[in-house]
């Protein structure tokens, strides 16, 4: 790609130069313009093909990382599955969740209520 950039650039300079020139020749100046344009879009298709293999890399990358965090979220399911089924099994484990609250019914517990250190209190209700 930097020597289609030298190549242009160097094209450019010829061109410039013909410009300063006395003579003015329409066809010269038509192809040279017709050789620069070929340039640019030869140019531009590399930068194209460059852009679409990066996203095309990024694509498969990402395919992957879905793929495993995937089968790391099934590994962690199949874990507590396990878990629970065990649960059921052992009659302790099964005694122990059946004593204990549903997690998603509990009540929130205020933490600031609970502290009894007055300097803290008071740095908490007074606004600065």
């Amino acid at each position: 790609m930097t020597e289609k950039q030298a190549q242009l650039r160097k094209r450019e300079k010829v061109h410039a130069a013909q410009n300063r020139q006395k003579n003015r020749n329409l066809e010269i100046y038509r192809r040279g313009l017709e050789e620069l344009t070929a340039q640019l879009d030869e140019l531009d298709h590399l930068r194209y093909e460059h852009y679409e293999t990066v996203a095309e890399h990024t694509r498969k990358v990402w395919a992957a990382v879905l793929e495993r965090t995937t089968l790391a979220a099934r590994v962690q399911v199949d874990v507590f599955e396990k878990i629970s089924d065990k649960g059921v099994q052992n009659d302790c484990l099964g005694r122990m969740i059946a004593s204990s609250a549903d997690p998603f019914d509990a009540v929130p517990v205020r933490i600031v209520d609970k502290i009894s250190r007055v300097e803290v209190v008071d740095g908490y209700l007074t606004v600065k």
